[in-house]
């Protein structure tokens, strides 16, 4: 719609579009982040999840920076752990 001029603002482009959308001189692009939640749960109820190291060991293995560049783009919409996204303000530490 941005492209044949329907719309006169879109709210949600695909990642893949933006390269192509900031070629087209008749368009401005401006990209802004929003939350975004991307989750991989585990059944901690499992006895292969019970020890809290195992389950460190998981969200430290997950490539976060290779999801954002394959799923995303290169966009990073997400915190890079959940630690951080609920860690208290540094003047709270």
């Amino acid at each position: 719609m941005a492209e044949s001029g329907q719309a006169d603002l879109v709210f949600v482009l695909a990642p893949e579009a933006v390269d192509r959308l900031r070629r087209n001189a008749r368009l401005a692009v401006s990209v802004q982040p929003i939350p975004r939640t991307r989750a991989v749960k585990l059944n901690v109820a499992r006895p292969q999840f019970a020890d809290v190291r195992t389950r460190e060991a998981f969200s430290l293995a997950i490539d976060r920076e290779g999801i954002a560049a394959a799923l995303l783009c290169g966009f990073r919409h997400h915190p890079p752990s959940d630690s951080e996204m609920n860690a208290p303000p540094r003047s709270e530490i």
